[in-house]
């Protein structure tokens, strides 16, 4: 990396920390929660008990991916159960190899992924040291007898099962940072929820970018962005989620502190 890169990094970097006020939420560690824990209204669906229960353990970031201290107080169980049916499902349809390949621990335990020819699992019983065990992988086909070779040239994985709607993938993600969000801001994004809650899928919205992350997250580390001043040329929150080996960088749409939309040319 040459000077000028680095001067370069470091100059976006101050930019960034200048407009922007940063948190960090890890899936590890100590529990936290997030909202009132008494005379709570769902941030989902903003109602209040008795007309709605809050019974229910709420993860502000799925435990399928392995959050197991980040917990929303205000996610009534009606909306914690109609998420888990259908947003959160698509989440984890799209990431179900990832997290039985990377042995993600999640509410019922070691995930097992059936695609539509193979099935796999992780073999605990095989632990021993360092080592978490065998991954399995059972086809329902016969393999070649030349078995190396057919590897290296294409493994015949088929995922088409794992159905989900990308938009979903997105509504899930938003949702995510909706649960950790302190409550005076919360009422920027009230339009930001009713497209959460809306099945009608929207044709401009700023794109998501995911590839590899730097580092291996066992369990999800979200980072929320929102923004200090008025300058409209920023979004005014941002976010980025971190688990396994890859990472989501996304904007929250619909905010009212938003003078634009952040879509491909708006």
């Amino acid at each position: 990396v040459t000077d000028n890169t680095c001067e370069h990094i470091l100059g976006k970097l101050h930019t960034l920390l200048e407009v922007y006020d940063i948190r960090i939420y890890s899936g590890a560690g100590k529990l936290q929660y997030f909202g009132e824990s008494e005379d709570r209204t769902c941030r989902f669906c903003g109602k209040k008990e008795p007309d709605v229960r809050f019974s229910s353990k709420a993860h502000a970031i799925s435990e399928f991916l392995g959050n197991k201290s980040l917990i929303c107080n205000e996610e009534c169980d009606n909306c914690n159960n109609a998420f888990s049916e259908t947003i959160e499902q698509d989440t984890s349809n799209m990431l179900s190899f990832l997290l039985t390949l990377h042995s993600i621990q999640g509410k019922r335990g070691l995930r097992k992924t059936a695609g539509k020819n193979f099935k796999m699992s992780l073999d605990k019983s095989t632990a021993s040291g360092d080592n978490i065990g065998t991954l399995r992988m059972q086809f329902d086909k016969d393999f070649p007898n030349d078995i190396p070779d057919f590897i290296k040239q294409r493994l015949p994985i088929d995922l088409s099962n794992q159905k989900y709607i990308p938009q979903n993938v997105y509504k899930c993600l938003c949702k995510y940072v909706i649960s950790v969000l302190d409550n005076d801001v919360l009422q920027n994004f009230k339009e930001t929820i009713k497209w959460i809650n809306n099945p009608t899928k929207y044709s401009r919205l700023p794109i998501v970018a995911f590839g590899n992350s730097a580092s291996f997250f066992s369990a999800p580390a979200l980072l929320v962005s929102i923004r200090k001043n008025k300058d409209n040329n920023y979004p005014y929150c941002f976010a980025i989620l971190s688990v396994m080996n890859i990472a989501f960088a996304f904007i929250i749409p619909f905010s009212t502190k938003d003078k634009y939309r952040f879509t491909a040319g708006s």
